[in-house]
């Protein structure tokens, strides 16, 4: 029961507050629109779509039991990182989405 009340409590101020997902379309609202901003929900949907594939299908219990593979996928994430740090959207006269929607 003790552990029960722990997870409940955890899952309530996680849920509560507000995670990157939402601050990225807030300010994407804000300072874009909601059309813009539409996009980078979809965005946040797809890739949450696509790791709960991930992790229903049972390849992230193999990623995580292989040290080898989970080791290079670590390096492919820390050298995309690199590459959007170099490639930083925001040199783009400060427009992150130099497209015009309208």
């Amino acid at each position: 029961m003790n552990g029960l009340l722990v997870f409940i409590t955890i899952a309530f101020l996680t849920l509560s507050s507000p995670g990157p997902g939402v601050l990225f379309t807030v300010t994407n609202s804000i300072n874009y629109g909601v059309r813009t901003a539409l996009f980078g929900i979809s965005g946040l949907i797809i890739g949450m779509f696509i790791i709960a594939v991930i992790s229903a299908s049972g390849v992230g219990l193999i990623i995580t039991s292989n040290p080898t593979i989970f080791t290079v996928l670590k390096f492919i994430g820390a050298f995309y990182l690199m590459y959007l740090g170099y490639n930083d959207p925001s040199q783009n006269n400060g427009q992150y989405f130099p497209l015009k929607i309208t």
